[in-house]
């Protein structure tokens, strides 16, 4: 049986002891009688084991040496000490290996195959198979493709020649070659015949009685599932892993057990995979948790800290399964679900803590502690995290003094800072760091422990901006891309991507404090003037261009966009700043790095730095001849875009470029709008425009008829052209002529016009056009509404909302906005619940948005979805939305808002008491009734007089609002 940790200690003890005892009683091999010999060879060699086996490999080595000396004679050396020489000689190849001395390592493995290469003794022909299967792993660790290569060749020579040995302990070795030789075949791609290989050996040791070979074909099956799994045939995995959880489940070998512990935990890495496929399916999640409770059910009684560790791995993995399922639930909606599921695997961290936490095996410590923070950093919930931070941190302290390099302490001091930070105590949370060196440049090496001693100084910069001190906070963080470069140093640049992202956010929080401490804007500067740079905003381009620099070729996408993004941010910057030609030479930085860049997060960046470029070229510098090639790459380089963002971008500097040429047409220039094209002059092109004016005029007039003659006049004449600027002035002229149509009442006449706008140009790529087809497909909602065709005006809701949902446009916003909010209202009478949950995602979408008109729509919603729940007997449900937006619109301006405001507060008037809250209402009337008259109808004032004397106390109100209004007039 092998030696464990927890017993080489004590052996390591007891075995000394006698070391001591034995060597005292003969100091001198010679002197020694053989049996003393014998007994003293057994000790000394549990000793070296022990050492090795409690990782102590340089003790290991000098005892070694120092028992060569002792038992070596050279060539006077009895036989009888020969395996004794052979196991101490392969125990130091062992740990020189360990300590990565494999020079040393493989010379010794070498001279023991040669010096003990004729012996016929079996005791000793083990250890030179032994000699021989460490210089298998020593030169394969050492060397490339063709070092694995010999080595299988090696390894087939050593299985011939120890495998008709009747020894057990070499039969086993020579199974764990034939393994070794698999795994190299493939390695080498060579994986029929690693599996090939794998079959016979279980085959060979299947029947084994020896608990060694045993294992030898436990592990054959294991590695011939994982191979599967590795070579996507799922099923034959699956197949051969219940084989072997099958044949093994009763095992009580050590070796085995940890064996089959490895393979439940297949299981359990398989069912996280295909739960990470499928999303958050609970069928996928539930399969994930049965397998963790699988390899619970097998091995939680286990005193083996290798299957130990596996069951705390398990445990951690069940509980992020519940959690997966608890998102699932919030995911749906089901508050109740989400609620249930992270109670449970709170309860799954809360036994395992309980189970484990004074467990002696630091890897399970270790995985322990891991799992602990997993839960919390999971949460949200700033005064469970902080108490639970302390809890861990007194259990890392529980034996003295805490390693302050260690990954897991700053993981806790990291969520700590954060819960005191989000309970507002800054200065506490700052204090938090005080156990780690306040220099984070220490001369690091390890990726991952670099990787959080940044994010302790991306939180330190957080808190020090917080706590309004810059300048510390600037210091902190440009101590970071000296982490990386310790590591880059080291050799191990190409490590983890997190480090270079975390590296990455420091720099960017950099960016953010220096931008902050530029001067603001002058709205007062004309667009386009140029003034000189500040010293700040120096400093601030010159951070932005150290991000550049370090990280703009990175092979990371959310790591390059970052670079990006802070490019676009200084370009922004500048151009608002009255720094134009800053400007532009930051987006053409921007548009040389990264324009052909296709990762899904720049391609929108590019699009935005092509068209802010050709704007300020053309509005801001007047120089629509520069914008021109800027608007034809955008066109060029985002042709075949199938995105919304990129559409609309390409959309906006199609409509865009139609401007440029038109200005540099009433400038004298020979302008091409396309060989496809008719010749279109700018006296023809005014002529038209001046018809349309007139037609506009008589609109306005409300001479509808009058109106429509003339957009005719223009239709008639050029609706056929496909000339970009002639389709521009048809467009307009045909959405105006059905707004007439509709003023006239005529809604099949203006059904028709609207249908002819979205049927020519809606495929037209240009932000106009877009536009004009919006609002077309919402005039014929209206139409469709008034001529109560109500199942087509939602189809064409749909339509809008679908097509624009992720427009940045304001005006698409709004139509889809206005689209979303009469749907709901057309649903109000049909189908109630989905009415409601169509106002509260008007509500939810657009009550915070910047544009009065957005929020306007929110603010109906507000108030129609208050009325209809009120309407449903839902009283209590009715009061949040209205509630809801006079907290969050109570100092508005805007006058339609305002008039939503007062509908929210005569809806709440009238559900307060139904609701059982007879004050309030008598309150919010009272409320109401002293509004001035323009804010309150009469007929409205009138009503609510009444509704507010049916009330129990109502005429006490009343009274009350009497005597108010009275010392209103009095001055009082």
């Amino acid at each position: 049986m092998r030696m464990t940790e927890d017993s080489a200690e004590k052996a390591r003890v007891e075995a000394e002891a006698v070391c001591v005892r034995l060597l005292q009683a003969a100091p001198a091999v010679a002197a020694a009688p053989v049996e003393l010999q014998e007994h003293l060879a057994a000790a000394w060699l549990r000793k070296i084991e022990a050492l090795g086996t409690l990782e102590r490999n340089a003790d290991a080595v000098a005892e070694v040496d120092a028992f060569t000396r002792y038992f070596d004679q050279g060539t006077g050396t009895p036989e009888s000490a020969w395996p004794w020489l052979v196991q101490a000689a392969c125990r130091k190849v062992v740990a020189l290996a360990r300590q990565s001395e494999l020079l040393r390592a493989l010379e010794i493995a070498e001279s023991v195959q040669a010096r003990f290469e004729h012996t016929r003794a079996l005791a000793v022909r083990e250890w030179v198979a032994y000699a021989g299967l460490e210089e298998i792993r020593i030169r394969t660790a050492m060397g490339e493709t063709f070092a694995r290569v010999d080595m299988v060749r090696h390894a087939q020579r050593l299985a011939e020649r120890f495998g008709a040995d009747e020894w057990p302990a070499t039969r086993a070795l020579v199974g764990r070659i034939r393994l070794r030789r698999a795994r190299m075949l493939s390695e080498l791609d060579y994986d029929d015949e690693a599996l090939s290989e794998l079959s016979a050996v279980r085959a060979d040791f299947d029947d084994a009685e020896d608990p060694g070979a045993q294992e030898v074909a436990a592990d054959a099956l294991h590695m011939r599932s994982r191979l599967l799994k590795l070579l996507h045939r799922d099923e034959e995995a699956r197949s051969e892993q219940r084989a072997l959880l099958a044949a093994y489940a009763h095992s009580t070998c050590p070796e085995i057990r940890q064996t089959h512990v490895l393979a439940r935990f297949d299981v359990i890495a398989w069912a996280e995979e295909a739960a990470d496929e499928a999303g958050n399916d609970a069928d996928h999640l539930d399969a994930w948790i049965d397998a963790c409770d699988a390899l619970i059910h097998d091995h939680a009684d286990s005193h083996d800290g290798f299957v130990v560790l596996r069951v705390n791995q398990a445990l951690r993995h069940k509980a992020r399964a519940l959690r997966r399922l608890g998102d699932a639930g919030a995911d749906e909606g089901d508050q109740d679900d989400q609620d249930d599921h992270l109670e449970r695997a709170d309860k799954v961290a809360d036994e395992q803590w309980t189970r484990y936490r004074d467990h002696p095996d630091a890897a399970v410590q270790a995985e322990l502690i891991d799992a602990m923070l997993e839960r919390l950093e999971a949460r949200d919930r700033p005064g469970q995290v902080l108490d639970e931070a302390e809890r861990l941190l007194q259990h890392l302290q529980r034996s003295g003094p805490i390693q302050a390099a260690s990954p897991q302490l700053v993981r806790i001091l990291l969520l700590k800072s954060w819960a005191l930070r989000a309970l507002g105590r800054p200065r506490q949370a700052l204090e938090t760091f005080a156990l780690l060196p306040a220099d984070a440049s220490t001369g690091e090496t390890d990726p991952v422990l670099s990787r959080l001693r940044v994010n302790v100084q991306i939180e330190r910069g957080r808190l020090l901006r917080q706590m309004e001190r810059p300048d510390e906070a600037l210091d902190a963080l440009s101590l970071a891309p000296d982490l990386l470069d310790d590591v880059v140093e080291s050799g191990k640049a190409g490590f983890d991507k997190p480090l270079r992202r975390a590296v990455a956010r420091a720099m960017d929080l950099r960016i953010d404090i220096l931008a902050e401490a530029t001067p603001p804007k002058d709205d007062d500067t004309p667009f386009g003037q140029s003034v000189p740079l500040e010293p700040a905003e120096q400093a601030y381009a010159q951070a932005v261009h150290a991000l550049d620099q370090r990280f703009h070729a990175d092979d990371d996408a959310s790591v390059r966009s970052m670079v990006a993004d802070a490019l676009y941010s200084l370009a922004v910057h500048q151009r608002e700043r009255a720094h134009p030609h800053e400007a532009i030479a930051s987006y053409d930085l921007l548009l040389n790095r990264f324009a052909a860049d296709a990762a899904p997060a720049i391609e929108p960046r590019v699009a935005s730095a092509f068209l802010n470029k050709a704007y300020l070229l053309l509005n801001g510098l007047d120089r629509p001849e520069a914008a021109l090639p800027v608007y034809d790459a955008l066109m060029a380089r985002f042709a075949n875009a199938t995105g919304g963002k990129l559409r609309d971008s390409v959309a906006k500097g199609a409509a865009s470029r139609l401007t440029c040429l038109n200005r540099l047409q009433d400038r004298g220039v020979a302008v091409n709008y396309g060989d496809q094209y008719e010749d279109l002059t700018p006296a023809q092109r005014d002529a038209i425009a001046g018809t349309l004016d007139r037609a506009d005029a008589l609109r306005d007039e409300d001479k509808y008829r009058d109106a429509i003659a003339l957009y005719d006049q223009v239709l008639t004449q050029h609706v056929e052209s496909l000339h970009p600027e002639l389709r521009r002035l048809c467009r307009n002229a045909m959405t105006n002529k059905a707004f007439c149509y509709a003023r006239l009442n005529q809604r099949e006449a203006s059904l028709a016009v609207n249908d002819e706008v979205i049927a020519r140009y809606g495929s037209d790529l240009s932000t106009t056009a877009e536009k004009d087809v919006a609002l077309a497909m919402s005039n014929k909602a209206v139409d469709l509404d008034k001529l109560g065709r109500h199942d087509e005006e939602l189809e064409v809701y749909a339509q809008i909302i679908e097509r624009w949902r992720h427009a940045d446009v304001a005006y698409l916003r709004l139509r889809v906005a206005s689209a979303m909010f009469g749907k709901a209202c057309t649903l109000a009478d049909r189908d109630p619940e989905s009415a409601l949950a169509g106002y509260r995602q008007v509500l939810d979408g657009y009550l915070s948005a910047g544009e009065a008109n957005l929020r306007l729509q929110a603010a109906k919603s507000a108030v129609n979805l208050g009325i209809l729940l009120r309407k449903l007997g839902r009283h209590a449900d009715a009061l949040r939305p209205c509630e809801r937006l006079l907290q969050a619109c109570g100092g508005e301006t805007d006058e339609q808002i305002n008039a939503q405001l007062i509908r929210a507060r005569i809806s709440l008037a009238r559900t307060y008491a139904p609701a059982g809250a007879p004050e309030k209402a008598v309150a919010m009337y009272r409320e109401l009734l002293i509004l001035p008259p323009r804010q309150l109808s009469e007929t409205q004032r009138k009503e609510l007089d009444k509704e507010l004397l049916a009330l129990p106390g109502g005429r006490l109100g009343l009274v009350g609002l009497f005597k108010a209004a009275r010392g209103k007039l009095m001055g009082k």
